[in-house]
């Protein structure tokens, strides 16, 4: 007969739940001063020559494009890290990783697989990255034309 092998959970972080609270706090009042300067810097455009506004629109366009390209290349690059650890140990979560909720460890197979997937998404969003950036740049480049 075969025994069904008890789930081994990895409890929260206090910490981790705290800093992701303030992490969330700071992107909400960095948002909200983004989208008053964003509104101010447009109402700005309407009084400029065409000219000047498509080179400011263009810019700004770069400028997004690159920061956009910029987030989805390290998101890859975190979880081509984290894959590699989870292979590493063997497990999933790997050690020293604090998480914000109770979570399911894996061990063996079932971590493999969860580092390989997050290694193959990583490799995906790299590059996924780096053509978004490209692709947002030569289309600012079109319209400044």
């Amino acid at each position: 007969m075969q025994h069904a092998r008890m789930a081994t959970y990895q409890p929260p972080d206090r910490n981790a739940r705290l800093r992701l609270l303030w992490v969330v706090f700071c992107s909400v009042v960095l948002c909200t001063l983004t989208w008053v300067v964003t509104e101010r810097w447009l109402e700005s455009l309407q009084g400029m020559a065409p000219r000047e506004a498509q080179r400011q629109l263009t810019w700004a366009l770069r400028i997004v494009g690159v920061l956009l390209g910029v987030v989805v290349v390290a998101v890859g690059g975190y979880a081509i890290r984290l894959g590699a650890r989870v292979r590493l140990h063997d497990r999933f979560p790997p050690p020293g990783v604090e998480l914000v909720r109770r979570t399911i460890v894996l061990e063996g197979a079932q971590a493999r697989a969860r580092g390989r997937l997050l290694i193959g998404l990583g490799i995906a969003l790299v590059p996924t990255g780096g053509l978004v950036a490209l692709t947002v740049m030569w289309v600012a480049h079109m319209l400044g034309r």
